[in-house]
């Protein structure tokens, strides 16, 4: 399984992603730490990630090999993401019946002169598309999320995600989600792989400088455990 989450904010994208790749059987006996999960797309410009059925890595190295992950807009790599899946799977994804895939695409595009973030998310047996684009109001949720979703720990996105502040807190927000999820989801796990995405630039990669985020997160999830469990314990 695989987690990948991107968070929207007015003039940058928080995508975060773990690194665990199960093989063999479902109790992920045989996994590894190394799993390509995400991949930078348009010039370096805006992030892809996939999830769920190995097709999704064939799909995503097909359009790479063919240069098609980076010419367009997020909206046209939609689109050559549907194709190439139903080249494989036509008659189950018209069927209802398409594979468990998942893909997010997150990035900047123009609505209405103005760089706006956007993510695109595709999944069910369809690969239905749907966007999301960063909204003002306090009401509306600025993140997206795909693979492990039903997970409990990804409540902390639902109750800060609107509050955050300052990137510091945003790193810790995501770090935070991805090392408690990989505390109970064997399938989950690996050094954290997270990248900022900014209008115009080329996307930040802060995956190797994490280590403070990862011991806070480790050290916030066991203080939370233990004012659960002893609250009167200093």
């Amino acid at each position: 399984m695989t987690l990948i989450l991107a968070l929207l904010r007015e003039d940058h994208i928080i995508f975060a992603s773990d690194s665990r790749h199960v093989r063999g059987n479902p109790d992920g006996r045989y996994r590894n730490d190394d799993a390509w999960k995400v991949q930078p797309i348009l010039n370096n410009t805006a992030m892809l990630g996939f999830s769920g059925d190995d097709h999704g890595e064939y799909i995503v190295s097909s359009l790479k090999r063919g240069g098609r992950l980076e010419s367009g807009s997020l909206s046209i790599i939609v689109d050559a993401i549907r194709e190439e899946a139903e080249k494989i799977f036509k008659k189950a994804i018209r069927s209802g019946n398409g594979p468990n895939l998942q893909f997010l695409l997150a990035g900047f595009e123009e609505s209405m002169t103005v760089k706006v973030a956007h993510t695109f998310t595709l999944g069910g047996h369809y690969l239905n598309a749907l966007p999301r684009s960063y909204d003002s109001n306090p009401k509306c949720d600025n993140f997206e999320i795909i693979g492990t979703q039903p997970h409990g720990a990804l409540y902390v996105f639902r109750k800060c995600a609107r509050d955050v502040r300052d990137l510091d807190s945003e790193l810790r927000l995501a770090c935070f989600a991805l090392t408690e999820v990989a505390k109970y989801e064997i399938r989950v796990g690996g050094h954290p792989q997270i990248y900022i995405i900014r209008p115009d630039q080329q996307v930040e990669d802060r995956s190797s400088s994490l280590q403070s985020y990862i011991s806070w997160s480790e050290e916030a999830g066991e203080k939370i455990r233990q004012l659960i469990l002893s609250p009167s314990q200093p």
